[in-house]
Parts: C-alpha cells; sequence; structure tokens
C-alpha cells in the first residue's frame, strides 16, 4: 500500500513536472515571438526614418536648384517625375512645379474653373455650380452667385459657420464647399493649388495632363468676347498668364532598396523678405509608387 501510494505521488509530480515544462515552452514561444515582433517593428521604424530623411534631403535638393535660377536649374519645374540614386542610399523621384502652373482656388476665374471640371468629365451645368460655389466661398461679399450659396444656404443645410468669405488656405479645404462633388474634387485636387500669385495658367509650369484636361474642358466653353483660341502649350488663350515664379510646390518621394518609402510635399517662395527661403507647407503624402529603387542607370544625384 505504501509502495503504491508513493508511486502515485510520484506519477503525479512527473504530471505537474511536465505542464510545467510545457508552459515555460509556451512562454518561450510567446516571449521570442514578441521580439521577432518588436525587432521588426524597430527595424520598419529605422528604414522609414531612413526613408524619411533621404525624401527631406530630396527637398533640399530641388530647393537649390531652384535657387540657381532658370538658367542653371538641374530638375525641370513642370512637374514631371525626375529620379536620381542618392549615392547607393536610395532613389528620390523628384517632381517640381511653379505654383503658377496650376489652377488658383483663390483667384481662378469661374471660366477657368469650368474649364477645369469639365475636361474632368463634369458636364457644363455642373461645373458652372461648383465653379459659383467655390467663388461665393472664397469671396468676401454676401452677394450670391447664380449657382452659388452664401450664408442662408449653409445655414438651412445646418453648416452654422457659413462661407468662409475668405481665400481658401490649404487646396483641402475646398470640401467644406457647400454641394461640392467630392468625386470630382479628388480629381481635380492634383491640379488646384493656394499659393499662385496668378488667376491664370503659367505654359512653363504646366503639366501636359493639365493642358490637355483644359483644352478639353475650353472647347465645351461657350466663346466670349475677344477670347482667344490658343496660345502656348495648346491651350486657351484666356488661361495663360506669366507667373513671377516665385513659390514652387516639391514633391520628394524616397525609396530605400529594401522597398520603405516616404513621400515629403511642401511649398517653398523662393523670394520671401528672408535670406533663406520660406516654407509655406510642408506635410507627408500618400507614397504613389512612382519610383523604384533603380539601379546603375539612374543617375547620381
Amino acid at each position: 500500500m505504501g509502495l503504491f501510494r508513493r508511486r502515485s505521488d510520484e506519477g503525479f509530480v512527473l504530471i505537474v513536472v511536465i505542464w510545467f515544462a510545457a508552459l515555460l515552452a509556451l512562454l518561450a514561444i510567446g516571449f521570442s515571438s514578441a521580439v521577432r515582433a518588436n525587432l521588426r517593428a524597430a527595424s520598419g521604424a529605422i528604414q522609414g526614418a531612413k526613408a524619411e530623411a533621404l525624401a527631406d534631403a530630396g527637398v533640399e535638393l530641388a530647393v537649390l536648384s531652384l535657387m540657381a535660377g532658370a538658367a542653371n536649374r538641374r530638375f525641370a519645374i513642370n512637374g514631371s517625375v525626375q529620379s536620381c540614386n542618392m549615392r547607393g542610399l536610395g532613389v528620390v523621384g523628384l517632381r517640381i512645379q511653379d505654383a503658377g502652373g496650376r489652377v488658383s482656388l483663390n483667384l481662378a476665374s469661374d471660366r477657368l474653373l469650368q474649364a477645369l471640371f469639365i475636361g474632368l468629365g463634369a458636364g457644363l451645368e455642373d461645373a458652372s455650380i461648383l465653379s459659383d460655389l467655390i467663388i461665393d466661398y472664397r469671396d468676401a461679399g454676401d452677394t450670391r452667385l447664380p449657382n452659388g450659396a452664401e450664408r442662408p444656404e449653409y445655414l438651412a443645410a445646418g453648416r452654422a459657420g457659413g462661407p468662409k468669405n475668405a481665400p481658401f488656405d490649404t487646396v483641402e479645404e475646398v470640401y467644406q464647399v457647400l454641394g461640392a462633388d467630392p468625386a470630382l474634387l479628388a480629381l481635380a485636387m492634383p491640379h488646384l493649388t493656394v499659393h499662385s500669385q496668378t488667376g491664370g495658367i503659367d505654359s512653363r509650369g504646366v503639366t501636359r495632363e493639365l493642358a490637355t484636361i483644359l483644352v478639353r474642358g475650353g472647347d465645351q466653353l461657350p466663346m466670349t468676347a475677344g477670347a482667344e483660341v490658343a496660345l502656348s502649350a495648346g491651350m486657351p488663350g484666356e488661361f495663360i498668364t506669366s507667373s513671377p515664379q516665385r513659390v514652387f510646390w516639391v514633391s520628394s518621394e524616397a525609396r530605400l532598396a529594401n522597398g520603405a518609402a516616404f513621400v515629403r510635399e511642401v511649398a517653398v517662395d523662393l523670394q520671401s523678405t528672408q535670406s533663406v527661403p520660406r516654407y509655406m507647407m510642408w506635410k507627408r503624402a500618400p507614397v504613389l509608387g512612382e519610383v523604384t529603387a533603380g539601379g546603375a542607370e539612374v543617375p547620381l544625384c
């Protein structure tokens, strides 16, 4: 009887030891997994920080090119993607554009806004409505345009703040315009700016895509007295103007060999009262995948 009890106790102890060992093994596996996850997260954060630093270096490279003057610029200012190799650290794709090459939310005429929206697929009536809504939102007066909206319309829609009746501060602010079509605005966003000093488009900085859109939209607008049919870049002459080339938009997309990427977008004023460039906008932007890690075929920065 004593021998049986001793063997039973030994069996119970063995079971406890086995369960304890299994528990320790599970804890070890969990700890190991947590360590690996933390290491991956730390590695990802480090690579992300490297990509961000590289994108910011690309911005400075673009600004140096702009400060060199029109005759000595290394990079074009028409919004095209221009890639270079940061000496083995990664590849940077720069897009630089004179703000005058975009449609100004604050200064564009109703016809320029209409041409943009029609060129993006809107009908003439819808384009006219959206144009009036934008102008009513930004102008200082309370007189409602035929298709626009002023304070009474905003109040009726439950928008106690009413229209801003002041210039747009950011392009994203256009989504606050009462009655605006978000899908159409999303298409227009790459072609809008709040930093241009002109109400028209400077053909030296316009992208081929925007020029095509404005031609397509302008063809469907009713002709006005004295409107020219076409000038530089094929755009309707009434939309073309000369920009002082003071403010530029820069997008710098950095991509490392391991695939980590980061995009920095800035608006820089090169003729500020200060002795250094003034950044009017500095933000992170979505990665568009326009840049690959590349190789020897990508020129050095």
